[in-house]
């Protein structure tokens, strides 16, 4: 992510808030996303975490932080092609691959699209909890 990126998830209008993960008084991930009202549509931009921290379920708390904030009917994501751990993450939080971006990250890696669908009834109870 660069800085005009972080810019971007901070202060634009159609930014989904930063989500965070605190630990030991420290910040140790984030996510954001953008709402795309128009599509009915979220967007997870990105989404931080240490590698080692993937068996603590940050990220899947990160993705389910993120998608009750942007109250949409369906969520998607980029993700590199080569990071099986974030694939795994994805699909047993409910995320499918719909595409493939080649040549999408500036080292050429492909970038695989996933996509969740929400139902009605779990927006609607993920916007009385949050």
């Amino acid at each position: 992510m660069t800085l005009l990126d972080l810019v971007g998830v901070l202060t634009l209008p159609s930014t989904s808030p930063l989500k965070k993960v605190v630990a030991a008084d420290k910040m140790v991930g984030f996510a954001a996303g953008e709402i795309r009202k128009n599509e009915m549509l979220g967007w997870i931009t990105t989404i931080a975490l240490p590698k080692a921290t993937v068996a603590l379920d940050w990220g899947g708390a990160l993705l389910r932080a993120s998608e009750a904030d942007m109250k949409m009917p369906r969520v998607c994501l980029c993700v590199r092609k080569s990071n099986h751990p974030a694939i795994a993450l994805y699909n047993s939080e409910g995320y499918n691959a719909i595409d493939l971006w080649e040549h999408y990250y500036q080292d050429g890696e492909a970038a695989i699209i996933m996509e969740k669908q929400l139902r009605k009834g779990t927006l609607q109870r993920m916007a009385a909890s949050g």
